[in-house]
């Protein structure tokens, strides 16, 4: 059984559930066009998606539809490298635990040598 356990992430913590349930998640055709768009050189979301132009037209929807898209994004990142590095991890925390063990034996180990010895010592001086 491992010491150590590392949690990935649950995906009902992350905002793109919630609007999946609620049927207003963008469709993945939209959010391909609006990541494109944010990592385009000037593009003026940061500009629609101030707090003066929020409310102005359908921009609040497009500023939620934009932070979906970014949020599902994350995941898939998320969801990779925990699938690709998760078990690597957990093994180098198992490890290193294991190490942490062996080096506080070995001290004590060497502290009750060193002790004995004294006594020892003393005893035949």
């Amino acid at each position: 059984m491992p010491a150590n356990i590392i949690i990935g992430y649950n995906q009902n913590d992350f905002f793109y559930v919630k609007a999946k349930e609620d049927d207003i998640m963008p469709s993945e055709d939209a959010c391909n066009t609006i990541l494109t768009e944010i990592n385009s050189p000037g593009n003026n979301w940061a500009d629609k998606c101030s707090d003066a132009n929020l409310h102005k037209g359908d921009n609040a929807m497009n500023c939620t539809n934009k932070e979906l898209c970014r949020n599902k994004d994350s995941v898939g990142v998320l969801y990779n490298l925990q699938n690709n590095k998760g078990g690597v991890n957990q093994k180098y925390l198992d490890t290193k635990k294991k190490y942490n063990d062996e080096m506080l034996n070995t001290l004590n180990l060497g502290i009750g040598i060193i002790i004995l010895g004294g006594f020892i010592y003393s005893k035949y001086i």
